[in-house]
């Protein structure tokens, strides 16, 4: 019973580390310190497991939350011991800002999945491009391929996420893109 358990925790730390970092970092500009965060928040999930519902959504939700509380609570610290804070120019991030980020995220996963789910020379293509932001000749010359070939798995990467993704994420892609 005990190493299932570890194989369910261990399939959720992979599956949802990097959404939770990438959530801490867009936060934060700070890779180390995301990563740093992103830890503590699966820390905090694992001590706290017995309380948060095992349905997905509420998992992620308590994993952004902690990271969100974190920060929170680290930031008050921060402004107690500066004697004067409201010389450091913070700004509080808004509420929806941080939604926004997590709908992002959201997308993010969801996009992730369809993208490594495409054939590998397509899924290739589609990252270099849309994710590292290479140029078609940049990408021409890292795959070793023909600019067409390029364009052509773009355009079908990109049909097949317009088919897989419900309208309303297809056009929120659209507009991360561009």
């Amino acid at each position: 019973m005990k190493s299932t358990a570890l194989n369910s925790d261990k399939n959720l730390y992979i599956n949802y580390f990097k959404f939770v970092s990438y959530y801490a970092f867009k936060l934060t500009g700070d890779h180390e310190y995301s990563e740093d965060l992103a830890h503590d928040a699966f820390t905090s999930y694992y001590l706290n497991k017995s309380k948060v519902s095992e349905n997905p959504n509420a998992i992620k939700s308590f994993l952004y939350t902690s990271v969100r509380n974190k920060l929170y609570n680290e930031h008050k610290r921060l402004m107690v011991n500066r004697r004067y804070w409201d010389k450091t120019g913070f700004n509080e991030i808004d509420s929806l800002d941080l939604d926004r980020l997590i709908i992002q995220n959201e997308l993010l996963e969801e996009i992730d999945k369809l993208v490594n789910s495409l054939p590998r020379m397509c899924q290739q293509v589609i990252k270099l491009s849309f994710f590292d932001g290479l140029s078609n000749n940049e990408i021409k010359e890292k795959l070793n391929i023909s600019i067409n070939t390029v364009k052509t798995h773009k355009k079908r990467g990109l049909n097949y996420l317009q088919q897989h993704l419900n309208t309303e994420h297809y056009l929120l892609l659209l507009i991360y893109l561009t």
